[in-house]
């Protein structure tokens, strides 16, 4: 349907943000209590300055570097010759496995020799020559460029008068979209860029954030789009629709069987798909085949989305901006002849090399696009296939998002379609390319679609408290306590924190946030049958910057959970001699899981081996926090009386 199901109960703004790979999208609807909000009355932001949008997107790049010409340096307006660019940060928000960690690393490695041309060269340094973004993680660097974004919007709201900020008390609710296949980290790295580029410094009135799965989006706002235009007819209850959002970055598909079509009414059917096949992969495809075709490039094809930044530098810059116009434009038949900047030459090997110019074939740019557009069609069909198990029928597959706005790339899945059903069409809906942020706000209002997932950001920080073995580089701090481990000799730092979750992270409604530890347990073999229990202290603050030790009596509570040591599997212990002669003693890992609720409840438990071998609060107990303890000192050792009590520390020190 097309109006809000639960009608306008309050005044409000409704802003979508649609962060992307390549490109980055907001609209917004205002509510007022005059009446309901309308599908027509949804705006795509499109004022974003000097350099313009593209279709109503901003470029999801910013550099750093300094430029002779006044630039902004963020989306499209950025002096491409001067400057070193960042882009695709959005993929490094989502975990890695360790080879890409690996080349992270290697990434950070090699913008250290940007700064050999600085030693001696004091000016340089003066200037700022010095790069930035080696210094920027990727969540701060996202979170700088949508500041940039969020600073653009704020001030044409100002310069728009717009009742938000005629009356202070309009609350501002912000939907988020995300790919499909991303994780908590990845979720919870975006939200607090989101939440800390749009702070209520800048938008006091911030309320709300939610979250929607950019193919839900994109299926709510494609079905609310055909109904305003009177196409819903060509929409047949009983029957199925893919909507297939091909991104930058990701490729997410989602599949819906149509209950009813006035009032609509849809209902999902099977899980929601996606794969890392988007544009920025057709990019990739096309940077290797230059790197073996020119030199005096360096692009680092392999690099792309490995965790570190991906930066293109000047000629680098002016080449890719090239290629991105006849990738645009490309529907299978053309060649193009790409100009190349000054420094960068053709190999002799080349074929059809002239100097300066090299020679890309229509065959060339279809196996730039052949991984991308084979994946897609893959993940389409296993959506179909999915669909079939259940005896539905997919009759329509609807293509939004950047890479579907290539007609090759559309063309493609409109020919494989035809092979598989002739009555199955494909459409690219009228502004598929933004309308993933459209449908954010749409299912922020509750039109058609009640998916958006609300929010709410944890308001302690949760930690470990123990010992660590003594470093001359970490406990430089004299407030430390030092002592003798009366079991192994050495020396220990007593009573550190590791926060495992951190004030402000995302918590949602269906699940905890859970995060964990590893702790070594040290004792005597005499201790596990005297009925020594290993105490594991937890604590947690509402501090903006907790310490790294000894946790203030009156800024956080701290609580702990006894282990019996005769509780422990003997699979775990590791038996070990003290370095100073005092024989040999007993090590056990132990794992610590604390998971924090949406109702702000926690649970910890401590585990060996997949065993719960104690839990706080207890199983009956309502989970509440407990009363601070009379210090965090007294948890720094186990009880067990006698010389040489157990200590617990955390695994990864000493």
């Amino acid at each position: 349907m097309s109006e809000s199901e639960s009608g306008p109960k309050e005044a409000r703004v409704v802003l979508g943000l649609d962060y992307g790979t390549t490109h980055t999208g907001l609209a917004f609807m205002h509510q007022t209590m005059e009446r309901v909000p309308l599908f027509s009355d949804l705006v795509v932001f499109d004022s974003w300055g000097e350099g313009g949008s593209n279709g109503g997107k901003i470029r999801s790049a910013m550099s750093y570097s300094r430029t002779p010409h006044g630039r902004r340096q963020w989306g499209n307006d950025i002096d491409e010759k001067n400057s070193l660019v960042l882009q695709w940060t959005k993929l490094e928000l989502q975990a890695r496995p360790p080879l890409d960690e690996l080349k992270s690393l290697l990434q950070s490695l090699n913008g250290l020799h940007l700064l050999e041309g600085l030693r001696g060269n004091d000016m340089a340094a003066v200037e700022h020559a010095i790069p930035e973004h080696i210094t920027r993680g990727p969540v701060e660097v996202v979170e700088e460029f949508l500041s940039r974004v969020a600073r653009q919007y704020y001030m044409w709201m100002l310069d728009q008068n717009e009742f938000i900020f005629k009356d202070g008390n309009v609350p501002m609710d912000m939907v988020i979209t995300h790919p499909v296949e991303w994780s908590y980290e990845a979720l919870n790295n975006t939200y607090r860029a989101v939440t800390g580029a749009f702070n209520k410094h800048m938008f006091s009135t911030r309320r709300n954030v939610y979250f929607v799965p950019e193919p839900e989006a994109c299926a709510v706002y494609t079905v609310q789009q055909m109904i305003s235009e009177a196409q819903g007819r060509s929409l047949v209850p009983g029957e199925c629709f893919v909507v297939c959002d091909a991104g930058g970055g990701t490729v997410d598909l989602v599949t819906y069987l149509i209950k009813k079509v006035e009032p609509l009414e849809l209902e999902k059917i099977g899980v929601i798909t996606g794969g890392l096949c988007g544009a920025i992969f057709i990019d990739q495809a096309f940077i290797r085949w230059i790197e073996a075709r020119t030199t005096g490039i360096t692009a680092r094809s392999d690099e792309i989305g490995t965790g570190g930044h991906y930066v293109l530098d000047p000629k680098g810059s002016t080449v890719f901006n090239r290629f991105e116009i006849m990738k645009r434009k490309f529907t299978g038949t053309e060649a193009n002849t790409l100009t190349l900047p000054r420094g960068v030459a053709v190999n002799p090997s080349a074929a059809n090399s002239v100097p300066g110019l090299l020679q890309i074939s229509a065959d060339d740019m279809k196996s730039f696009f052949e991984f991308s557009v084979i994946k897609t069609i893959d993940l389409i069909g296993r959506q179909i296939a999915s669909a079939a198990n259940k005896r539905h029928r997919v009759m329509h597959i609807f293509m939004s998002g950047g890479m579907s706005q290539n007609n090759y790339v559309l063309n493609r899945v409109r020919e494989w379609a035809r092979t598989l059903n002739g009555e199955m069409s494909v459409q690219r809906p009228e502004n598929g390319w933004t309308a993933v942020v459209q449908g954010a706000v749409l299912a922020g209002m509750g039109i058609g679609s009640r998916n958006a997932v609300l929010t709410r950001p944890c308001k302690r920080h949760f930690g470990i408290m123990g010992a660590e073995a003594l470093s001359a580089a970490k406990h430089r701090d004299a407030a430390i306590r030092i002592v003798a481990d009366e079991v192994h000799g050495a020396n220990m730092a007593l009573d550190q924190v590791a926060w495992l979750v951190r004030k402000h992270d995302v918590v949602f409604p269906d699940r905890p946030v859970t995060a964990t530890a590893r702790v070594a347990c040290t004792f005597l073999p005499a201790h596990v049958n005297n009925g020594s229990v290993a105490r594991v202290v937890f604590c947690a603050t509402a501090m903006d910057d907790p310490p790294s030790h000894s946790l203030p009596r009156d800024a956080g509570e701290v609580a702990a959970v006894d282990v019996r040591l005769d509780k422990i599997p003997s699979s775990a212990f590791r038996g070990l001699v003290a370095p100073d002669g005092r024989g040999g003693y007993v090590e056990a890992r132990l794992t610590v899981e604390i998971s924090v609720y949406y109702n702000a409840s926690y649970l910890v438990r401590v585990l060996c081996q997949g065993q719960e071998l104690g839990v706080y609060p207890k199983r009956h107990e309502a989970a509440q926090p407990t009363s601070p303890l009379r210090s965090p000192v007294d948890y720094a050792r186990p009880q067990g009386g006698g010389r040489g009590t157990p200590w617990v520390r955390g695994a990864g020190y000493g």
